[in-house]
């Protein structure tokens, strides 16, 4: 399925006279390489709950739990539990994380994160956490920076706003395997506190250290009997299993399935069973249960050792009923019997509804071995119908997603919310899965599960996981068909685009465009040309966004798309926007509206009225842009789409602010400002400084207005945003020219015009030109003022701007004579 370009809400910038609005960097068009993809292990991460350690034989620990609590009361930043691989590390984990939550200690929730460090292909590295922990944590996922560093610096602002509200969090790291999995996870300040469980010596700031032995005999001998109930003489059992948790678990798993077989018995047989290299202390050691376990398991239940063998080697940290049922070819029923019954044995442990995952050891175990019946082409078999079933039915959720009211959608799935939860559920070995298909050389499934992911990998703002899917479909899609292949790089593009990484995105476009019209295929050339358009404006690259968009309006409309053809104006209407071509603008946005709204499709209406009302508000037609705002409010509000009511209510404050009355525009400001620093979003925040500074300006309080234009700028700059940063600095000069600093104002200009000529922004170039006209004026040098005026005169006819031009004409005449 082709992707089509996005529905791009309009972000608006207060545009008084000679100030700037709105956004972006400049760019070109340039060869970009790609390096060949990697495998990125992908952190999950839960809220803790009371319920979760309910009914389980818990046996010697209690002692344990308390020295982690006891740590806690003492003032400890965090704890570090430390022992062999099966010692019970994360069984004591989770008891002193439910413990907590009982006692309530830490407002902000409990959070678990299993970090995967002794799993060489799923290991978990810190910049996959921050994504995951920020969504947990509330932060929308739309407001979640792409860049690694800033992601950390959104997770140290989301804890430190927890911390103001005296709102502690405590976040568990279970399998850790060194200290730059979580160094810069960790809190640092109270009230949070953390836990990390590790195989190996750990250096961490602020930590009690916890080293978790072996069980006494007496305690192994009470968890045998806690589970079997009474025994005769456990000792040389528990004594065979070196004390080990894990190994005294299975072990009872085992006597229960066999009630003929004594432990001493049991203790002799797992004495003489071949060993597993790696996991031993000294004469204890866990080689003899996972081997014996194995050795039963193929004889007893030959149809659960060839499921295991196949969950242990299924991408993704666990696998569903359903999945597993694909695995193994048989009925989701028989599947679910299967499971529990290796969940019985403690080869499998539950990790959420109707899903099964093995403890690392066992996979490591595991995947080494040979199950009845199940050879290299039974692995491979497998492997594919898993990938088959991936891909069918996350296509069916992709059509769901994309469907507009009333449309007839087959399929599996009733609606778009149990399509999402299939996807959210399935999210870790969906992207893991294509990885696997990409590296394996199983090309088709990888192209066409990246190409299904797409939709709603963007809907959930899962950046990082897109960009992956994306990178891995595309590099499948080079030995595939020409048409997979530019609809890869489609969807390449739009991820790496959505990322911000404009340049690269631009590359992708314009070879995708070639392709596709080579090809004849006039959907997938407006396709590209629709999303270079968005692009390039943002690249500030406003003739060619024009361009681009025009072309894709007519291609969709030549082929009888009304969809994207709103798509299409909607963007072009932007476009024209920012080309100051403001009747043009409102023509194509009206039409955009009227095409949505008869489709149905309120997000596209919302989005083409929400622009429609800027464009209003800058051609002063205030009660229109007000009516146009309104609706577009209503629809965010209806979607619960926070980022487009902050939006529509940013664009709402600025024509109050046009209509006279700033007093109530800076409250709604001040809203949405809170609401960006909440969320963590720079660019959002940036943008609010800078409209607020404006509304200051024209409420007199210019002093405020230059503080927060500077606060403005910072941000831009910060994000690497040049031209934000020049229309923040400008505005700042306007705001000092108010106040008759006139040198200052100069300064500020000079160097902001050297920032738009650099972007190519013709636009910026003339309102500087025209303010600094005005500075020279201040400054009693009409001779410069002049000059610079005739200047922006000239800039604003290149640019169509008439009005413009005639304010420019105003000025030489009234002020020079």
């Amino acid at each position: 399925m082709r992707e089509r370009g996005p529905d791009p809400a309009a972000r608006v910038v207060n545009r008084a006279e000679g100030q700037i609005g709105n956004l972006v960097q400049a760019g070109h068009i340039d060869q970009v390489v790609f390096p060949p993809p990697e495998r990125v292990g992908v952190a999950v991460v839960h809220r803790v709950r009371e319920s979760e350690t309910a009914g389980e034989v818990f046996v010697g620990r209690a002692q344990v739990v308390e020295q982690v609590a006891t740590a806690y009361e003492r003032g400890v930043g965090g704890v570090v539990l430390a022992g062999m691989g099966g010692v019970g590390k994360t069984t004591v984990a989770q008891h002193a994380a439910v413990q907590v939550v009982r006692q309530e200690w830490f407002p902000g929730g409990v959070f678990w994160v299993d970090m995967h460090g002794y799993s060489a292909e799923r290991q978990v590295p810190a910049s996959a956490v921050f994504g995951p922990l920020l969504r947990v944590f509330g932060v929308p996922g739309e407001q979640i920076p792409t860049d690694t560093g800033e992601q950390a610096a959104v997770y140290g602002q989301v804890l430190d706003q927890f911390a103001a509200q005296d709102s502690g969090v405590l976040l568990v790291f279970d399998n850790v395997a060194a200290g730059d999995q979580v160094r810069d996870l960790l809190p640092r300040q109270a009230p949070h506190r953390w836990l990390v469980t590790t195989r190996d010596t750990l250096h961490l700031p602020a930590a009690a250290r916890v080293d978790l032995d072996v069980l006494a005999s007496a305690e192994a001998c009470a968890l045998l009997d806690e589970v079997l109930g009474t025994a005769s003489d456990p000792h040389e059992l528990a004594a065979a299993c070196g004390g080990l948790p894990l190994a005294l678990r299975i072990a009872a798993a085992l006597l229960l399935d066999e009630p003929e077989l004594t432990p001493g018995e049991l203790a002799r047989q797992l004495r003489q069973a071949p060993g597993v290299e790696g996991y031993a202390r000294g004469e204890q050691a866990l080689a003899a249960v996972f081997d014996w376990s194995w050795l039963r398991l193929v004889e007893h239940h030959p149809d659960r050792a060839r499921l295991l063998r196949l969950v242990c080697v299924a991408p993704g940290p666990d696998v569903s009923t359903a999945s597993a049922a694909v695995l193994a070819e048989c009925q989701v029923d028989q599947a679910r019997v299967a499971l529990r019954g290796l969940r019985h044995a403690y080869l499998l442990r539950p990790t959420g509804s109707d899903r099964w995952g093995p403890h690392d050891l066992i996979r490591a175990h595991t995947t080494n071995r040979e199950a009845p019946g199940l050879d290299a082409t039974g692995l491979a078999a497998s492997r594919a119908r898993l990938f088959e079933h991936f891909a069918q039915t996350a296509n069916a959720a992709d059509e769901r997603l994309r469907a507009l009211p009333g449309d007839r959608v087959e399929g599996r799935f009733a609606d778009s919310v149990e399509a999402l939860q299939w996807l959210d559920a399935e999210r870790a070995c969906l992207v893991d899965a294509v990885i696997e298909a990409a590296t394996t050389d199983d090309h088709e499934h990888a192209a066409r599960l990246g190409t299904a992911l797409s939709t709603y990998l963007t809907w959930r703002w899962y950046l990082t996981d897109l960009v992956t899917v994306a990178t891995h479909a595309r590099a499948s899609a080079t030995h595939l068909d020409r048409g997979t292949f530019a609809n890869c790089t489609v969807i390449l593009a739009n991820a790496l685009s959505r990322s911000r990484r404009f340049d690269e995105a631009v590359v992708l476009q314009v070879s995708a465009a070639t392709v596709y019209s080579e090809a004849g295929d006039a959907g997938g050339e407006a396709a590209t040309w629709n999303n270079l358009g968005n692009i390039l404006l943002n690249l500030r690259r406003i003739g060619e966004s024009v361009q681009a968009h025009a072309r894709a309006r007519e291609l969709y409309r030549a082929i009888g798309d009304p969809r994207n053809e709103g798509a299409a104006l909607s963007n072009l209407g932007l476009a024209l926007h920012e080309s100051r071509r403001f009747e043009e603008a409102l023509a194509v946005l009206e039409h955009a509206s009227e095409l949505f709204g008869d489709l149905g499709d309120r997000r596209g209406e919302m989005v083409a009225r929400a622009s429609a009302g800027a464009v209003l508000r800058e051609v002063g037609r205030l009660d229109e842009a007000a009516v146009a705002l309104q609706i577009a409010l209503d629809a965010a509000l209806e979607m619960e789409d926070v980022y487009s009511e902050a939006t529509a209510r940013d664009n709402l404050a600025a024509t109050i602010a046009s209509a006279g009355r700033p007093g109530e525009a800076i409250a709604v400001y001040e809203r949405n400002l809170a609401l960006a620093e909440r969320l963590g979003d720079r660019h959002m925040e940036g943008l609010t400084w800078n409209n607020l500074g404006s509304t200051f300006r024209e409420a007199g309080q210019l002093d405020r207005a230059v503080v927060a234009h500077g606060r403005a700028e910072e941000l831009f700059r910060a994000n690497g945003e040049r031209y934000l940063e020049a229309a923040a600095a400008n505005n700042a000069a306007v705001a000092q020219l108010d106040a008759q600093l006139f040198q200052a104002a100069a300064d500020t200009l000079l160097r902001t015009e050297q920032l738009f000529l650099d972007s190519g922004d013709g636009g910026g170039v003339a309102v500087v030109l025209q303010n600094l006209g005005r500075a020279m004026w201040g400054l009693e040098r009409p001779t410069e003022a002049k000059a610079y005026w005739s200047r922006a005169r000239t800039a604003f006819l290149e640019l169509g701007d008439v009005a413009g031009a005639a304010r420019m004409e105003q000025n030489l005449r009234r002020e020079i004579g």
